[in-house]
Parts: structure tokens; sequence; C-alpha cells
């Protein structure tokens, strides 16, 4: 693990593993702590799932989110990177983003003053997938926390999801992109009649009733997808919003406004403003000052 000083005072924990044998590089996170944190004054955690067609990207891109939030925000960002495709599959992707947020939440005490009572998961392109899936599929976390041994069900701290320019449906997305096999298949296989069961646009009503997962259960949501997307379509973001609906949660659809490409976004302040100001609205509305 590596510690150093960022911009501002924000104090960054680098490449710290969240497995046993900590070997793998992919398999460890980043974590950004604003400058003043104080034992009375709790704040929440937003968690980073970078994108990149399950199969490119890492961490390290995305450490001027994390200063971003930590020194704009005073909020505790965590950024995992995770195993890609073609070396893994479709849920191991997941799995370790899930287990990064576990050993986190189970560890958090040796880093802050306060304890961790609220999680805010964003993700962008696929990062929005698995963001998506950790809020609608709890045993994710669940398992991830048996692994860590946590005290603490992970899975109740979520108060907030936020999915970014987000893929949702894998059969909607080939059928508007067909190229995209290219990058489907070696992380999800090519059995196509698996992958509603895997896409959280198809997730039925009677999979969260097993889960008891019933409004107000279901976090709020933010979907955010930019008119200037070229690689992800806007129906992506519209499916999910009317799937969300229909299961009672509350979705906030924000693109009106915004601008840049698909991964341009990403550093457009309009879009900072907005991920930055749904999670301090949402943890206001507990913490009111």
């Amino acid at each position: 693990m590596k510690d150093h000083k960022a911009q501002a005072g924000v104090k960054v924990h680098s490449s710290i593993p969240y497995t046993s044998d900590g070997q793998n590089p992919k398999q460890t996170y980043d974590v950004f702590f604003p400058p003043n944190l104080q034992p009375e004054s709790p704040r929440p955690l937003l968690v980073y799932i970078h994108g990149g067609a399950w199969r490119t990207g890492d961490k390290s891109e995305y450490s001027y989110l994390g200063t971003h939030f930590a020194q704009n925000y005073n909020i505790p960002t965590l950024v995992p990177s995770y195993r890609l495709s073609p070396k893994v599959t479709h849920p191991t992707h997941l799995q370790d983003v899930a287990l990064a947020i576990s050993h986190f939440i189970n560890t958090s005490h040796t880093h802050l003053p306060s304890p961790i009572t609220q999680i805010y998961i964003s993700g962008h392109s696929a990062g929005g997938f698995m963001s998506t899936l950790l809020s609608l599929l709890p045993e994710y976390l669940d398992k991830a926390d048996a692994e860590t041994s946590s005290p603490t069900r992970t899975y109740t701290l979520i108060k907030g999801i936020i999915g970014i320019q987000g893929i949702y449906s894998i059969p909607n997305l080939l059928s508007v992109w067909p190229s995209y096999s290219s990058f489907i298949h070696p992380a999800f296989g090519a059995d196509t009649s698996l992958y509603p069961l895997t896409s959280p646009t198809h997730i039925s009503p009677s999979t969260l009733t097993n889960h008891s997962l019933t409004h107000p259960t279901l976090p709020p949501y933010l979907l955010i997808h930019s008119p200037n997307d070229e690689l992800v379509d806007f129906g992506q973001t519209k499916d999910l919003e009317v799937r969300l609906r229909a299961l009672d949660a509350d979705v906030e659809v924000v693109g009106e406004g915004l601008k840049g490409t698909h991964f341009g976004v990403l550093k457009e302040a309009a879009f900072l403003k907005v991920l930055g100001d749904f999670v301090e609205g949402q943890w206001s509305k507990s913490h009111p000052h």
C-alpha cells in the first residue's frame, strides 16, 4: 500500500489489496480522503467503478475523480480495479468490485474517524452495469461480506446508485450495435439466451421479491447520459428507467445540458456537479444541518 498527498490536502491510500493473497494488481483499490474528516462529522462513501467494455481500464485513470469529490464535496471516494476479460468472465468482474467495497467497509475504521453509514455506488459504461446489479442482486455483496468476515451487511448501507452512460441490457445493446459482440462474447460467452439473465434492465420483479426487495428498500437512482455519447445509445438509460420505475424505485435521469462524448463527459464540470450534488443531497436528507 502506498500513501501520498494529492492536491489541496486530499490524502490517497493507493493500491490496497482486497484479496487475502494480495498478488494481483487488478484486485486493488485506491481511496481518497478529504483533508479534514472529524469524528463528529461522519461522511458517506462514494464508489466509482470504471468502464471499458469489461476488457480495458484501470483505477489509475480516474484518480482525478477521487480527488475531486474528496476535495470539493468532502466525500471519501473509493476507486477499485477489477480483473478483465478475456482472462475472466462474468460474474467475476462484479465479484471483484463487491469484494473491494466489502473489504474497505470492513477495514475503514483504520482510516476514518467515524464509521461509514452510507454508500453511493457510481459506475460508467460497464461500470454502470455493475453498480446497478449490486443494488438489485444483494447476493454479490453478501458473499463478499462472508469472505471478508464483515460484521456489517454492506448491502444495507447502499443509499444511492449512479449510472453513467451505462450498459444495462446486453440484448438491446447488440441489437443496436452488433459489432459489440467482439467484447460481449469474451466477457459473457456466446450463449445469447443467457444475456437477459445477466442484464439489469431484464431483472424481473419476482427476482426482487425473492430477495425481499421492495420500495423503499431499493435506493434512489441517478442515471446520467450525455446527448453526445457516441458509443452507447440513450435507449439503454431510458429502458432501465422504465424498469426501475416499474419496480417503484425513485429515478432521476439527467441528460439535457450535459456535454461530452462517452468518455469525455467524465471530465465535464456539469457532470461532476450533478454527481456530487446528488450524493450530497441524499446524504443531507438523513443528516440535516
